[in-house]
């Protein structure tokens, strides 16, 4: 196992990624997004995860299709 200096909190992933407390939670529970589970709503999240993480685009699709059509 890595050291202890190697993880992040979720609120610290959180931020390097650029998402929210909650996004960042539903990652986690959709698997898109490695964490060791410490305990109920605790995890712990290698730091190079969390810097090598892309987060999907934000919002709806098929407006964001739209706007590239016009």
């Amino acid at each position: 196992m890595a050291d202890i200096k190697e993880y992040v909190t979720v609120r610290e992933a959180a931020k390097i990624i650029g998402r929210s407390l909650r996004q960042t939670y539903q990652y986690i529970q959709d698997r898109r997004l490695p964490a060791i589970c410490l305990g109920p709503q605790r995890y712990l999240i290698l730091r190079s995860d969390a810097q090598n993480f892309v987060p999907p685009p934000r919002g709806n699709p098929l407006l964001r299709r739209r706007n590239i059509l016009r």
